[in-house]
């Protein structure tokens, strides 16, 4: 029996803001049509080797990409909570006033979440949160920690296909 046409949601997301989105994933999606989500580390954007500098980043905000938080430093907050005002407020806000765009998203380092980190994101002005996982649907329960599934360079296009399939 043949399964039935649905539609399905994809977000194309990168996290920490390497050159090599720039240089590779960003052309290759323009052509196609498509866009992105970058999750930027924000003490990362003023001319660090190897990553997207805040010209670079305006330039893919005017093609219609979206940039969200990837926190201050990249680090783990379930770790230690007393950094939450610098890596998920702080971020915020030298990001939207580096970029002059609202940053309404935020990826947590590592994909480490916690409940407290989770309140932190949604307190500090955020719409949602992206974590890590296998799930793929959501409810407004998971809107602070929404399931990113990894796809890497190396896997294929059946690979791919299988992990679309997988219900």
């Amino acid at each position: 029996m043949e399964r039935p046409c649905q539609k399905i949601a994809i977000i194309i997301t990168f996290d920490d803001g390497h050159m090599s989105v720039y240089e590779n994933a960003f052309p290759t999606m323009d052509a196609l049509g498509f866009s992105g989500i970058l999750y930027i580390v924000a003490n990362r954007i003023n001319d660090i080797p190897d990553f997207m500098n805040v010209s670079i980043l305006k330039e893919m905000i005017r093609a219609g990409w979206e940039v969200g938080s990837h926190s201050y430093t990249h680090a783990d907050l379930t770790d230690n909570h007393s950094l939450a005002f610098q890596e998920i407020a702080r971020s915020k806000t030298d990001l939207e006033n580096a970029l002059q765009v609202e940053i309404q998203s935020f990826a947590y380092p590592f994909g480490a979440f916690d409940t407290y980190t989770g309140q932190k994101v949604q307190q500090y002005g955020y719409q949602a949160g992206m974590g890590l996982g296998t799930f793929q649907n959501h409810t407004i329960n998971t809107l602070f920690y929404l399931s990113r599934i990894e796809i890497y360079g190396d896997m294929s296009l059946e690979d791919f296909k299988q992990i679309l399939d997988d219900d």
